[in-house]
């Protein structure tokens, strides 16, 4: 474990770890090879606001709505569609999220949104704390990051 270096709570970041879908298909890009549009697949019903896998994340369009105002840097919407996975478990009702695909584009560590060396979701202490008041438990397995990009080994919950 390294040093952990104390710095003021809106100089933190945090690695996000969104709530897992059954599976996410990416169905159109940029020249540059950014998801524009994806479909995210539910084998179950999700009250979260924020959920992903493979590095692509969707945000309930509620969630999508009140961040708009909150002027949040390094991040765009794309489209997104829920769909049911084709192997969620027969005879459970699986009730759709409306969702918008977050298209994260902030520079590392320095704007509200942003990506880590290994494609994790990583939010200023701004979102984390919009994001505690909307989705308690997505927020509090979020780690620390310390200032050379490593996960401080600590989870939120308390």
């Amino acid at each position: 474990m390294h040093d952990v270096v104390e710095r003021k709570p809106e100089e933190k970041f945090y690695e996000l770890n969104p709530h897992p879908t059954a599976h996410v298909l990416r169905t159109s890009e940029s020249d540059e090879g950014t998801a524009l549009s994806a479909k995210f697949f539910f084998d179950y019903t999700t009250t979260h606001v924020i959920m992903g896998r493979y590095g692509y994340c969707a945000v309930t369009q509620k969630l999508a709505e009140e961040m708009a105002p909150m002027q949040f840097s390094g991040y765009a919407l794309g489209s997104a569609t829920a769909k049911v996975w084709e192997y969620a478990e027969e005879g459970v009702e699986v009730v759709l999220p409306e969702i918008a695909l977050l298209v994260v584009t902030g520079k590392y560590m320095d704007d509200d949104f942003s990506l880590g060396d290994r494609g994790d979701l990583l939010v200023s202490y701004r979102v984390l704390q919009f994001l505690s008041e909307r989705d308690p438990e997505v927020a509090a397995y979020a780690r620390e990051v310390g200032p050379d990009g490593r996960r401080i080994r600590r989870w939120l919950i308390t």
